[in-house]
């Protein structure tokens, strides 16, 4: 029981956004457990197309001098 639910996890863990979703939805990984790892993904997600979005900007900025 514990061992499968570790397994759940760690297989949580390389999952899409999208797949963990549909793993919460589908009731294989316990929304205890998805809930606050996919809130996790979505905000990396957001912090890395943040600094993607300032990284391109100042890329454009050095281009046009």
């Amino acid at each position: 029981m514990i061992g499968d639910l570790l397994s759940n996890i760690a297989n949580a863990q390389k999952l899409s956004i999208g797949q963990l979703q549909q793993s919460i939805q589908d009731g294989t990984i316990p929304q205890w457990v998805g809930i606050p790892m996919l809130q996790k993904m979505v905000q990396d997600r957001q912090k890395a197309e943040a600094i993607l979005a300032r990284s391109e900007e100042h890329t454009s900025e050095l281009q046009s001098h």
